[in-house]
């Protein structure tokens, strides 16, 4: 888990426990009414959500603790414009700064990465190039492999793209004494069938 994401999950803990225990406080010394303090703890319990959501590396636990963060930071301006008008002492300082901060965390390109939040031709250090295969694409191969018998021309199936860049699973049915073979080979093992006639 990149420092970021960590960070991130950091300050929605410490925001979800001030949002919970304000709303038990305000509500055990009847301060603000039930409905306030039911948000109060839905908030507290959201943020706790969002949290755990980007330890598990979901791409809406990113998203919805930037919006959340961003009405937090527009809800503690607005108390502090508020206050500053009223002449009165703002409580919102504090919420503002963890919601800042916050925010810059949850958009910083390694927690993007970490919750799986990059567009399919990105990856954390830029554009991926595109894949040269698909599966059930038709190929066949550019040299021997004389350890299984499969000779230069050989026509075979594409059957997975495997974590390891670079590579596909090709299976081979083109031989009517053996079984189908599945080989995984480097992208430059093979070309596709319209290339080679």
């Amino acid at each position: 888990m990149p420092g970021s994401a960590i960070l991130a999950v950091v300050f929605l803990g410490l925001q979800a426990i001030i949002a919970v225990g304000a709303g038990f406080v305000l509500l055990s010394l009847s301060l603000i009414p039930l409905p306030f303090a039911l948000v109060l703890l839905g908030v507290g319990f959201l943020h706790t959500a969002i949290a755990i959501g980007i330890t598990k590396q979901q791409p809406w636990a990113r998203l919805t603790g930037i919006i959340l963060s961003s009405a937090s930071i527009a809800l503690s301006l607005l108390d502090l414009l508020l206050a500053a008008a009223e002449g009165a002492p703002s409580t919102g300082g504090a919420g503002l700064g963890l919601s800042i901060l916050l925010l810059y965390f949850l958009t910083r390109r390694n927690t993007r990465a970490w919750c799986n939040d990059l567009g399919p031709a990105e990856t954390p250090l830029g554009l991926a190039p595109p894949e040269p295969f698909l599966p059930d694409d038709q190929v066949e191969l550019a040299e021997s492999i004389d350890g299984i018998g499969l000779q230069v021309g050989a026509v075979g199936t594409v059957v997975e793209l495997p974590a390891v860049p670079g590579t596909v699973l090709v299976e081979f049915d083109d031989h009517p004494d053996r079984e189908p073979i599945q080989v995984t080979l480097h992208v430059n093992e093979v070309r596709p069938v319209a290339e080679a006639e």
